[in-house]
């Protein structure tokens, strides 16, 4: 105990290392673009890196198309698109699922 106490006051104590690893793909799902959620798709796509994806899913086929086009023309480098089918395709490889209903 000793002369761990004095290897920690003489700053010998050795430090954990820990392993870093890449960062992963996100996938995130958005369900539910109305009037709020349109706006919240709309906002996260563009903080996101380009590796990652967002799948959009909404009742209104409409929306969703408009929204991709708005995304696609967007000068930003955010995530990339997919429209889903479903709120279940949207969700399959997400990691992170975002629902945005009234």
């Amino acid at each position: 105990m000793r002369s761990v106490a004095a290897q920690i006051v003489r700053g010998a104590a050795q430090r954990r290392g820990f392993a870093t690893s890449p960062r992963r793909l996100d996938n995130y799902a958005f369900v539910g673009l109305g009037q709020m959620g349109y706006q919240m798709a709309k906002n996260l796509q563009s903080k996101l890196k380009p590796s990652d994806k967002i799948s959009l899913y909404d009742i209104n086929g409409d929306a969703m198309k408009k929204l991709e086009t708005e995304m696609k023309a967007a000068v930003s480098n955010g995530a990339a698109i997919e429209l889903a089918a479903s709120a279940h395709d949207a969700a399959k490889e997400a990691v992170r699922f975002l629902i945005s209903m009234h």
